[in-house]
């Protein structure tokens, strides 16, 4: 679930410079907008490291169907029909 942070922070950004400017942010984010990129390659970076690691493997084999689940159900709950 860490990998939605950079991913919330990129569309963020590209949401608010069609209707602001980086003049307008309150807060700033260093090193935006390659930091979010670079968490993002090194997050999958360890997922493929924790794959690799036959004593940590079953953590991806129950979380990501538990992380896919959880966004299906949010994503049919709260969509606007």
């Amino acid at each position: 679930m860490s990998i939605s942070i950079p991913i919330a922070q990129i569309r963020f950004r590209k949401a608010f410079l069609k209707t602001h400017t980086l003049d307008d942010l309150s807060f700033k984010t260093p090193f935006t907008p390659v930091l979010p990129y670079i968490t993002i390659v090194l997050l999958v970076i360890s997922i493929i490291g924790i794959a690799w690691d036959a004593s940590q493997r079953a953590g991806l084999y129950f979380g990501i169907p538990f992380v896919l689940l959880y966004y299906g159900y949010h994503y049919l709950r709260y969509k606007k029909w």
